[in-house]
């Protein structure tokens, strides 16, 4: 048997934009651990794509940017829909609507206006 070392050898070291405010459990081969606003599960073989990360961290900026990407190129409406938008990022700031619930009504609106 070899003998142990002072400390252990680390595998992996991650960055994460949270507070913890409980201990870590585990779970089988997982590690679950939650912080002020998310719950993490930390298990071998899951990656996610630097967009699925980005759109955890920045939320805002997604929202703004699925908008966007969702709105008729040439529309004399456009107007109306940058006030929607506008109104509609307030309302997810505030927790009145869901991130999806926001795009689904701008996409409805941007379908609309471009008729």
């Amino acid at each position: 048997m070899e003998p142990l070392r002072d400390s252990p050898e680390v595998l992996a070291a991650n960055e994460m934009n949270a507070s913890f405010i409980a201990s870590p459990a585990v779970a089988g081969d997982a590690m679950i651990l939650r912080s002020t606003t998310h719950l993490y599960c930390v298990a071998q073989g899951y990656r996610r794509t630097p967009e699925q990360v980005a759109a955890d961290v920045y939320p805002e900026q997604n929202l703004a940017r699925a908008m966007k990407s969702k709105a008729p190129k040439t529309n004399p409406q456009s107007g109306n829909l940058a006030k929607l938008s506008s109104q509609l990022r307030e309302m997810v700031k505030a927790g009145v609507l869901t991130r999806e619930d926001a795009i689904e009504l701008y996409q409805t609106a941007a379908g609309k206006a471009g008729k």
